[in-house]
């Protein structure tokens, strides 16, 4: 908690795993890591409880809310999931589109959303995930992070000083 970012409380999970990403939506706030942890808070992060047990052998590297009730998780081994109920329960999506390490996720939309990751992978998705379009970025850099400044402007970064940009909604890089 800061005041200006002057000051930090430090509030530490009684369980030792990595914490790889955290979203806020108002007062509710997700964060995602080791072996598929996601933590919710309702209190501005002042209590978390998890939402998606740690029991699984994936790590979830980002975590994104487009809305207040929907959200998408990624990680290792091509791991997409998905909640429609504000976080309190979790779905697997696009099984099989890829087993390389998710990074990012981003959605300009309830269903338009971008997933980059290993080997140059870029996925796109126009239902909400339902099914997923892999798009070719003439590079096998890995990919770490997918920001769009509008529906059809947006970047990616990635090892190696790798920085796409698309002006056509994901068709090309």
């Amino acid at each position: 908690i800061t005041q200006g970012g002057d000051r930090w409380q430090y509030t530490n999970y009684s369980q030792p795993y990595r914490l790889m990403s955290i979203v806020f939506k108002g007062n509710n706030g997700f964060i995602a890591g080791d072996r598929g942890v996601i933590l919710k808070t309702e209190d501005n992060g002042s209590t978390w409880r998890e939402v998606n047990p740690a029991i699984y052998s994936y790590v979830l590297n980002d975590i994104f809310f487009p809305t207040a009730t929907v959200g998408y998780a990624v990680g290792s081994n091509g791991m997409m999931l998905k909640t429609t109920d504000a976080g309190e329960t979790w779905t697997q999506i696009g099984d099989g589109v890829t087993n390389h390490t998710l990074w990012s996720v981003y959605f300009v939309s309830a269903t338009r959303g971008y997933v980059v990751g290993e080997r140059g992978t870029i996925l796109v998705t126009t239902d909400g995930g339902a099914t997923w379009d892999v798009r070719f970025a003439n590079t096998y850099a890995t990919l770490k992070d997918v920001y769009f400044t509008d529906l059809n402007t947006g970047y990616v970064v990635g090892h190696w000083g790798v920085i796409l940009k698309t002006t056509d909604a994901g068709a090309s890089w």
